[in-house]
């Protein structure tokens, strides 16, 4: 088992304490690969959310003493209401996304579980470190489920203008086109009836 932790900039090679947030996830190494270059790929499992509560090494490598902190789980109308806008939102989104395929959807409208649902979407959405961790340092599911809602809310702004542009641009261009079209059988046409005249 091992604790992990986001680091708040990626670019520092030897992190400290200051430089790590303080909740992460306990995970399971579950497959580590030698890779010809000298570095390693770990496949990891998550299976709980943690918190740091103080610090015990910093050689060789970082040690913390921590503690489990489970996501809270309240069931009511309001939380199955979340979990369904949740689930209609991530449907408009994934219809803008041809490379995710149609199983994946109906997996996740099976999913009856609030949190597992809130975990299993925010990590295909491929959200910015700083978004992902505010969403796992929220201890409410429902709380969690809110900032997905926001969260997807603005993805899905952002893919709608994106396909609109995108339609705005193509008829743009079949409009150029047309026009280029028109105006050479315009030329041909002219070019044939001054062939005419001459004749």
């Amino acid at each position: 088992l091992v604790g992990l932790v986001a680091m708040k900039d990626a670019s520092i090679e030897q992190p400290t304490p200051e430089d790590v947030h303080s909740t992460g996830t306990i995970a399971l190494i579950s497959k580590v690969i030698h890779l010809p270059d000298g570095t390693l790929q770990v496949m990891v499992r998550g299976l709980e959310r943690m918190k740091i509560q103080q610090w015990v090494a910093t050689e060789p490598y970082l040690k913390a003493q921590i503690e489990v902190s489970p996501d809270q789980v309240v069931e009511s109308v309001e939380s199955e209401a979340l979990r369904r806008s949740l689930l209609d939102l991530s449907a408009q989104v994934v219809q803008y996304m041809p490379q995710v395929p149609a199983e994946a959807m109906e997996l996740m409208r099976r999913v009856t579980d609030a949190r597992l649902l809130v975990y299993l979407i925010a990590s295909n959405l491929k959200l910015e470190v700083p978004d992902a961790q505010e969403l796992l340092a929220l201890d409410s599911v429902d709380d969690k489920m809110r900032k997905l809602i926001s969260l997807l809310g603005r993805e899905l702004e952002l893919l709608e203008l994106g396909k609109k542009i995108q339609s705005e641009a193509q008829s743009e261009m079949e409009k150029a086109q047309r026009e280029y079209f028109l105006r050479e059988q315009m030329k041909a046409i002219q070019k044939e009836l001054g062939d005419d005249e001459g004749q």
